[in-house]
């Protein structure tokens, strides 16, 4: 039973931490296309 608890707890906490990853690299998308200092940065920063 307790392990049953877990695995639903588990399933909860990683259904959240998809969702925080969706919103966050769908606003850094939304920035990239609309702030071109966000996007020259942002692509400064990835090509080290």
């Amino acid at each position: 039973m307790r392990y049953r608890r877990a695995e639903k707890q588990q399933a909860i906490i990683q259904g959240q931490i998809l969702e925080s990853a969706k919103i966050l690299s769908e606003e850094v998308i939304a920035s990239m296309l609309s702030d071109d200092e966000f996007f020259r940065r942002f692509t400064e920063i990835s090509s080290e």
